[in-house]
């Protein structure tokens, strides 16, 4: 008996943001309806040739999985350029790839879709989202996000899609010149603002302070432009849940400030210099870096010199009732300027 074809895949939109586009591919006619959903204000048609490719393939039903099933021979095959790199040799991620194989690969149609990419890929990655599993090469870069039957119809397949597409997007920006970072971001007059903070240290508060001006608050991208750097939204935000969020607004808009937030008993805005502003943004705020190649982690230090010895930085310290545009755009002030060094 000859192997099932897998079904054919066809292009269902291209996810724009920031001027990068990542096509979504699937061969299911429901993926269309999780798209905007997931990418709103994104999505545009397929347009000549995509920054990245993620494919969406529907597997076997994920109730019936148990235990962990003993890894195929040909999976094992696959999987053995991934334990060889050298980001996962001798470490954790060779284990942790394959307790998720396992778990991916558990049915035909999942195998026959994951083991080729593998076995081709430059750069082999799994990563887990929900019952999930994204599988790619971020060399290349290209990705297939594999989901259960029964969780295609659930919200949280958001989730999954909108985390998948940002670390294809992570990839393509690093090339570029770039960077995806956990923040939020807000522009006004024509100016844009980034805002880096841990969890708890208040970008969802700012951003909802910052009103119609605020662009997203979990995740925005930085860019090289004609006139140095510029911000973008994306489609990683917190939301209330039940809340549809708000349209990506297309674009890069001119970045005037790398903001750093701390809660505190007054408003105000204080310089930083270009080292303590690069130590906060790789040491926590680079979108994926853990994952990426080498190569593109190099890159990653180098973008994050030129954003900081760019654009100046302040930490801003804020109240929960504080006017965002009052202390970032006071009437006839210019920017502060940050010391360099």
């Amino acid at each position: 008996m000859s192997p099932t074809r897998p079904a054919p895949l066809r292009a269902v939109a291209d996810v724009v943001v920031g001027g990068l586009r990542v096509r979504i591919e699937s061969a299911e006619a429901r993926a269309a309806a999780r798209l905007e959903p997931a990418f709103p204000g994104c999505l545009e048609p397929p347009r000549g040739q995509p920054d990245a490719t993620l494919r969406l393939i529907v597997t076997g039903d994920g109730r019936e999985r148990r235990d962990p099933p003993a890894l195929p021979r040909s999976a094992a095959r696959a999987l053995e350029p991934a334990l060889r790199s050298p980001a996962s040799a001798g470490s954790g991620r060779g284990r942790r790839l394959t307790l998720l194989l396992r778990y991916a690969l558990a049915d035909q149609r999942a195998r026959a879709c994951a083991e080729p990419v593998l076995a081709a890929a430059r750069w082999p990655l799994t990563y887990p989202w929900g019952d999930g599993t994204f599988v790619g090469d971020l060399a290349r870069p290209c990705g297939t996000l594999l989901l259960p039957e029964e969780r295609l119809a659930l919200p949280l397949v958001d989730n999954a899609l909108v985390n998948a597409h940002g670390l294809l997007l992570g990839v393509v920006a690093a090339r570029r010149g770039g960077l995806l970072l956990h923040g939020g971001a807000a522009a006004r007059r024509g100016a844009g603002y980034l805002f880096l903070g841990r969890s708890g240290a208040g970008k969802s508060t700012v951003c909802r302070r910052a009103g119609r001006g605020a662009l997203s608050d979990d995740g925005a991208l930085v860019l090289p432009g004609a006139r140095g750097f510029g911000v973008a939204a994306t489609p990683l935000r917190q939301t209330a849940r039940g809340r549809r969020p708000g349209r990506v607004a297309p674009g890069l808009v001119p970045l005037r400030l790398l903001l750093v937030l701390r809660q505190w008993r007054r408003d105000a805005l204080v310089p930083l210099g270009a080292a303590a502003i690069a130590a906060e943004i790789l040491g926590h705020h680079v979108h994926y870096m853990t994952l990426l190649p080498p190569p593109l982690a190099r890159r990653i230090l180098a973008n994050t010199a030129a954003l900081v010895t760019s654009v100046p930085a302040c930490r801003f310290l804020f109240t929960r009732e504080v006017p965002v545009w009052g202390v970032l755009q006071p009437a006839g002030a210019g920017a502060p300027e940050a010391p360099h060094g």
